[in-house]
């Protein structure tokens, strides 16, 4: 198998019952698009802070499932005043609908461009088209992914 240009990866060996190759996934987004930050100026009461917080964590399995985090917490809410969640624009989009339609204030903003790292330039801060090839849960995101040919018990396939 040949990588290029790995970005990240989550690897645990063993058996696999699903392998993928893919050019659209959500863990692509933050090489495509720009990282939002959101942030809820006013403290919500409990019951405002319980709800919303169910919405979002729903919107964001709808999203992107186990493959990101959902990092937002009642007490965040209950705070107020914080960045309550940092993500690529289109969970951040998906989230904004919620808040908008629940009527809470808050205010988004792009916090960091895509990016990724190049050997030769460092860390470079454009949109690249990377691919990822999941297996099962574990995943590897490289700018380009090929296999010559491969064998297994079950049988071979080449390319």
């Amino acid at each position: 198998m040949d990588l290029e240009q790995v970005q990240a990866n989550s690897i645990s060996w063993g058996y696999t019952q699903q392998i993928n190759l893919l050019q659209e996934h959500c863990l692509l987004l933050c090489y495509q698009q720009p990282i939002k930050s959101v942030v809820i100026p006013n403290p919500l009461e409990e019951a405002e802070a319980n709800c919303l917080l169910g919405r979002l964590y729903c919107i964001h399995q709808g999203r992107v499932g186990t493959w990101m985090p959902f990092k937002i917490s009642k007490d965040q809410l209950l705070r107020g005043g914080n960045v309550i969640a940092q993500a690529p624009e289109t969970l951040i989009l998906d989230y904004q609908v919620i808040l908008d339609d629940m009527g809470i204030d808050y205010s988004a903003y792009i916090s960091a461009l895509p990016q990724w790292y190049d050997r030769n330039r460092g860390w470079v801060e454009e949109n690249k088209d990377f691919q990822i090839l999941t297996f099962d849960s574990s995943y590897v995101i490289a700018a380009d992914i090929s296999a010559k040919c491969f064998s297994t018990r079950y049988g071979s396939a080449e390319n």
